[in-house]
């Protein structure tokens, strides 16, 4: 864990899909063995010295670092008795006169340890199947290129990815086509498309018809190998997109599709290859011979 990824306590906030469900188990499950580990060191030292043992530098240090580390995890699953104990603990070590006795702290270890344990009855996780960890909680799931030519787009992308981890197969769709929205405005703003309203406001219909007509007119035009070039590649896109409006952005926008894994996994492809397409090559270079995409015909 990475002190960066910590998470106070935000009441009435919303957080993210990750700060919700992001837990690997073993780390809990350390904390807990080092915790039952330095309980016996107390109470075995304890005995030792008749119950007059004071804690060690070395020892003293290391409960420190533990503690720190149940500090995080208990803000972090929100485990307020825990966290409590811990602050008492670390107020007692850094009273000016302290000097801590392995009786009293194997007393407040147990205390801890017991804490953590209610705190966590009734919790519960969401487990990510390892199939699909590689859509969660990731900002470049479509590449680099995407990233860096869709910024507007970025947070649509990872919420579809998270969505699909977490089997949330109609939102992931959903999102996804929410991001193929950039990709139609940037097709239209390349090829300097006129519509009713400007492009930011116009609806899908009214994008793709001005793109249609765009082509229409550049394919009365004089024939030369950057027309043709533009002919072929946004003829491509313009396939792309409405084969994309037909199968899942008009029935997920009007409450009328529903998906499986498998469906989202096809929208979730198709979206990424458009985009990519985009983004490496939004306008060929008419020195060299296009490349027919190939497309799903709406």
């Amino acid at each position: 864990m990475k002190n960066q990824d910590f998470l106070p306590f935000r009441h009435r906030s919303i957080i993210s899909l990750w700060d919700m469900i992001q837990f690997a188990l073993e780390d809990f499950n350390s904390l807990d063995r080092r915790l039952s580990h330095f309980l016996k060191l107390c109470e075995t030292e304890a005995q030792k010295s008749d119950q007059k043992g004071v804690l060690t530098p070395e020892h003293k240090k290391g409960l420190l670092l533990l503690l720190n580390n149940v500090k995080f995890q208990s803000q972090k699953l929100e485990l307020p008795n825990a966290a409590h104990i811990v602050w008492q603990i670390q107020n007692d070590f850094y009273h000016p006169n302290a000097a801590p006795f392995y009786q009293s702290l194997a007393t407040q270890v147990r205390a801890l340890w017991n804490a953590m344990s209610a705190d966590m009855t009734g919790k519960k996780f969401a487990y990510i199947p390892k199939d699909v960890e590689n859509y969660f909680e990731d900002g470049s799931l479509f590449g680099v290129e995407v990233a860096n030519e869709f910024l507007n787009a970025q947070e649509d992308i990872k919420n579809a990815g998270n969505c699909l981890a977490a089997g949330l197969n109609t939102a992931a769709v959903f999102h996804l086509m929410r991001a193929s929205e950039f990709a139609l405005k940037k097709a239209a703003k390349k090829l300097r498309v006129k519509t009713k309203h400007e492009i930011d406001l116009a609806d899908w219909g009214e994008i793709l018809k001005g793109i249609k007509k765009k082509l229409d007119v550049l394919e009365l035009k004089k024939r030369t190998r950057q027309n043709e070039a533009q002919l072929v590649f946004y003829n491509s896109i313009l396939e792309d997109l409405k084969g994309i409006k037909h199968l899942w952005r008009n029935p997920v926008m009007h409450a009328r599709g529903e998906y499986n894994r498998n469906e989202a996994l096809a929208a979730f492809g198709r979206v990424r290859d458009l985009m990519q397409t985009l983004a490496l090559a939004v306008q060929p270079k008419p020195d060299k011979k296009p490349q027919v995409r190939t497309v799903l015909s709406s």
